[in-house]
């Protein structure tokens, strides 16, 4: 019997040291690039690798832009070691870029064993050219700066410009793996004097060079020259600091060698690019149209008008959108005329700024009130907007159609409505005193005077109480038509109900391309009408700022990005969700905007 027993501890402690051991060697998650620099004519391959794991299911890739990809199969490998097996899984991908530019691939999840894994994002340059004139991944960037363990690099995609056009400077710090264990290096960007900067962020992925996994931190700054002339972006500097940590284990207290190279190494050291000068061209002026106001890129108009027919009491909504490549935030409005009759007031801005394939990208809206002063037809011209596209070297005009308003009178009480009550007609003859005519039976007293009767008071009540309501009513519409604002709060929630209802449709015909673009309107809709915002210029962080000004819960602004990243996923991914995801997310959609709704409520 105790022979049993031990025979049964040894099995469980076996088992237990199996267990451990597998937990030990862990899951490893990888994603390489065959190459971090490829041509537009060429193609890269992503591999994931899965080591430690017999089974994983297919890897869910982010949303990658710019490329076409390809399923390039699955490999399967073991190997025995002292007699520890190890097993592993490669799953492939071909990449064919569709345009130039840097793109960043974002994290790759996979799930192992009911476990989810991310990889590290990782950052590729499709360039112009022939595949062999692209240099290799282990090549070394030209012009690098390094200290053996840190190289930092710096690059412009274009050293002459015209004035307002976009350049990109690159900058990439590439750190050792294991280098500076307990210290960051501090990064002291240019000053970029003479030039309007747009920046979206660090990129940060890993690179094999020279026989070395580096992990590199990219930061791009879109930069927009502001006038003519030769122009100098001063270095970039990396001011690295010692790694105390690791000079402790290096120190060799007997060797005097050691003692000055520990000294030198605890001196904060900094590397440094090389300054560049931009050569910046001059706008032409010939053909230069007057409505140019300075903006260079490539742009689109829209102009739309709320109503072309309504009372004097009423307000108009003008909204004018410019969206394209170029410098967006600084985009000024087309000129509005003076109209007489119509007082036309801008009623606010909004912007809204991406980085979308080595460009600047973006919308800018502008909302303007027409308030009637008096009755009668008038034109809204149309309105006029230049701008200078360096691609063609020309100026470009966007215009407008023409509006005609119908401004009708306000409603009211037309004439006196007590006059003629009082006129008798002519055949009817008035004399001052009537004959007195008898009456016959007895008379009797009633038990309760008329005026007391409940009915009687109820016939004098009603039409007060209708006049009341009239009034009430009226003024309600006066002050909805009058504030945009209210009006726009009034029907936040019955308006987004009506686009969730659209986009039911629109998943249940199947069009699921257009379904999450729909899901996203309605929400970013009701924020806009809730907040008097316009929902084009609306973009995730921005709501974000809305809410937490409007002390909404941490809950439910979470959900808010839960909900907006699923359905942008959905629109730039359409093929990789499907019908039961879809059917869910608008089911989220429509139960976060009733609690936004009567949250909102609470706050107030």
């Amino acid at each position: 019997m105790a022979g049993k027993k031990i025979y049964t501890s040894l099995i469980i402690c076996l088992f237990l040291v199996m267990s451990l051991s597998a937990e030990v060697r862990g899951v490893d998650v990888q994603a390489q690039l065959s190459s971090d620099k490829i041509s537009i004519d060429g193609q890269v391959t992503l591999t994931i690798s899965v080591s430690g794991a017999e089974n994983a299911d297919e890897p869910i890739l982010p949303p990658i832009g710019g490329f076409n990809i390809y399923t390039a199969g699955k490999t399967f490998s073991s190997s025995t070691v002292n007699g520890v097996t190890t097993t592993s899984v490669k799953f492939k991908y071909i990449l064919v870029p569709q345009r130039t530019g840097n793109f960043l691939i974002g994290g790759i999840k996979v799930r192992v064993n009911g476990k989810e894994y991310t990889t590290e994002p990782m950052g590729i340059t499709i360039v112009k050219g022939s595949s062999s004139t692209v240099p290799s991944q282990d090549s070394r960037p030209d012009n690098a700066t390094d200290n053996g363990e840190y190289i930092i690099d710096a690059e412009i995609s274009r050293d002459t410009v015209y004035e307002g056009e976009l350049l990109v400077h690159e900058f990439k710090a590439y750190q050792k793996r294991g280098a500076g264990f307990l210290s960051d290096p501090v990064y002291v960007p240019p000053s970029f004097s003479g030039f309007w900067r747009e920046e979206f962020g660090w990129k940060r992925y890993s690179r094999r060079m020279q026989g070395n996994i580096y992990i590199v931190n990219q930061m791009d700054s879109y930069l927009f020259p502001v006038s003519p002339g030769e122009v100098e972006i001063e270095p970039t500097r990396v001011v690295v600091t010692p790694d105390v940590f690791s000079s402790i284990f290096n120190f060799d207290p007997f060797d005097s060698r050691s003692l000055r190279s520990r000294q030198r190494a605890m001196q904060p050291e900094t590397l440094m690019t090389d300054p560049m000068i931009i050569d910046v061209l001059p706008l032409p002026r010939e053909n230069r149209p007057n409505a140019f106001k300075g903006s260079v890129g490539s742009y689109n108009m829209d102009v739309d008008i709320s109503s072309t027919e309504v009372t004097v009491d009423e307000t108009i909504l003008l909204t004018i959108k410019i969206s394209g490549q170029g410098n967006i935030k600084t985009i000024s409005s087309p000129d509005l005329p003076e109209i007489d009759g119509l007082d036309i007031r801008p009623s606010g801005d909004t912007t809204s700024v991406r980085e979308a394939g080595g460009v600047v990208a973006g919308l800018k809206t502008f909302e303007y009130s027409i308030i009637p002063e008096q009755d009668g037809l008038y034109e809204i011209p149309a309105l006029k907007w230049s701008y200078f596209d360096p691609e063609t070297e020309n100026y470009k005009t966007l215009s407008s159609e023409k509006y005609s308003i119908n401004i009708k009178p306000a409603g009211g009480i037309a004439g006196d409505e007590l006059s003629g009550l009082m006129n008798i007609p002519g055949d009817i003859k008035v004399r001052d005193i009537l004959s007195v005519k008898g009456l016959d039976g007895n008379l009797t007293k009633k038990s309760r005077p008329l005026i007391m009767s409940p009915v009687f008071i109820g016939v004098q009540v009603l039409p007060l109480l209708l006049l009341a309501g009239v009034i009430i009513f009226r003024r309600r519409q006066e002050k909805l038509m009058g504030d945009v604002r209210l009006r726009r709060l009034k029907r936040a929630h019955g308006l987004a109900r009506k686009k969730l209802s659209s986009a039911n449709s629109l998943l249940k015909s199947g069009n699921l391309d257009n379904f999450y673009g729909e899901v996203s309107k309605a929400v970013y809709q009701y924020i806009g009408d809730k907040f008097n915002y316009s929902a084009s210029g609306l973009t995730e962080s921005k709501v974000v700022e809305i809410l937490q000004r409007e002390d909404y819960s941490e809950e439910t602004i979470e959900e808010f990005k839960k909900l907006i990243q699923t359905a942008d996923f959905g629109r730039f991914a359409p093929g990789q969700s499907g019908q039961e995801s879809a059917g869910e997310l608008l089911e989220q959609a429509a139960k976060w905007i009733v609690a936004a709704e009567n949250e909102g409520k609470r706050v107030k």
